[in-house]
C-alpha cells in the first residue's frame, strides 16, 4: 500500500508506543475523521498481511508482538490470517472484506450445482463388449483429512492493581495484593496509582525489590496514564524477576536537573501457583 504522512503515527498507535496525551488525540480523531479511521484500518490490515506472509523484519515483528498482540481479538485475527496463508488462499487485498469460511463453502456448493446441471451434449450410444470377470477390487485405504494448524495464541499479560501502603518491615502485610504466578506466565503488568497531580511529560523510574532491599528489576523512562483518573503508572515486569515472597515496587519521579522524588511504594505478595 502507498505511504501516507500519518503512517508512522498510525504504526505507533497500533503498537501502543504513544504517550497518553498523543493517544487521546488520536482516538478523538478516529471519532471525528472518517478518512483517518479508514487509514488506520488499512494500515492494520497491512500489518496483518505482512505478518501472515512472514515479511515483517525482526524489529517490526518485535513491535507487532509486544504492542499489538495484547488482546484475544487481535491474536485471533492474526492466527486466522496465518491459517489462510498456509492454506494457499492468502488474504484478499486490504481494501476488500475478508471472505469467511461460510462464504468459501457457499461458493464451492454453487460450483458443484453448476457442474451437475451443465449440458454435456448428446450421450454416446452404448457398445456391447464381452468382458472377462474382473478381480475383486482391493479395499480402499482410508483417507485422512489433515487438521488445519493454528499458531498458539499467546495469553496477554495480566494487569495487577497495586495499593500504596506504608512499609512496616514485616512480611505478609494484610493490605498487599496477592499474585499467583502460573507456570507458563512470562510477563505481568503492575499498575501503581498515583495520589498527586501529574504532568503528562513527567518521567518515572520503577524499581522492584525484596522487602530486605535486594533489587530484582529496574525500568526507566515510564510515563503516567492520565485517563481515566486517577493517574497511574504501568510497569511490565518479566515473570523471572518475580520471586515468591513479598516484594516492593518503588516509583521515583524524575525531573531533568533535579534529584529524583519518591512517588510511592507498593507491596505485592508473590506466590507460585
Amino acid at each position: 500500500m502507498s505511504a501516507t504522512p500519518d503512517d508512522d503515527l498510525i504504526d505507533r498507535y497500533l503498537c501502543d508506543e504513544l504517550d497518553q496525551e498523543t493517544r487521546a488525540r488520536v482516538e478523538l480523531r478516529l471519532f471525528e475523521d472518517a478518512a483517518f479511521l479508514e487509514a488506520v484500518e488499512l494500515r492494520e490490515n497491512d500489518w496483518l498481511d505482512r505478518q501472515a506472509r512472514g515479511e515483517l523484519r525482526a524489529g517490526e515483528r518485535a513491535r507487532f508482538e509486544r504492542g499489538y498482540l495484547v488482546t484475544h481479538e487481535r491474536q485471533a485475527r492474526a492466527a486466522f490470517a496465518r491459517a489462510l496463508q498456509r492454506a494457499g488462499r492468502g488474504r484478499p487485498a486490504a481494501a476488500r472484506p475478508w471472505l469467511g469460511l461460510s462464504t468459501w463453502a457457499a461458493l464451492a456448493a454453487a460450483a458443484l450445482v453448476v457442474a451437475a446441471v451443465w449440458p454435456r451434449g448428446e450421450p454416446a450410444r452404448p457398445t456391447r463388449v464381452a468382458l472377462a470377470p474382473s478381480p475383486a477390487p482391493a479395499p480402499a485405504s482410508p483417507v485422512t483429512t489433515p487438521r488445519p494448524e493454528f499458531a498458539p495464541v499467546t495469553r496477554p499479560p495480566r494487569v495487577v492493581l497495586l495499593v500504596a501502603a506504608a512499609l512496616r518491615g514485616a512480611q505478609g502485610a494484610p493490605d498487599a495484593p496477592l499474585l499467583r504466578l502460573f507456570p507458563n506466565e512470562t510477563e505481568v503488568v503492575l499498575e501503581a496509582p498515583l495520589d498527586f497531580e501529574v504532568d503528562a511529560r513527567a518521567g518515572f523510574r520503577a524499581s522492584l525489590e525484596t522487602v530486605a532491599g535486594t533489587q530484582l528489576f529496574v525500568r526507566d523512562g515510564l510515563r503516567a496514564r492520565l485517563v481515566p483518573a486517577p493517574a497511574r503508572v504501568r510497569v511490565r515486569v518479566p515473570a523471572t524477576a518475580l520471586r515468591p515472597g513479598d516484594v516492593v515496587l518503588r516509583l521515583s519521579l524524575r525531573t531533568p536537573g533535579a534529584p529524583d522524588e519518591d512517588a510511592g511504594s507498593f507491596l505485592l505478595r508473590v506466590r507460585a501457583h
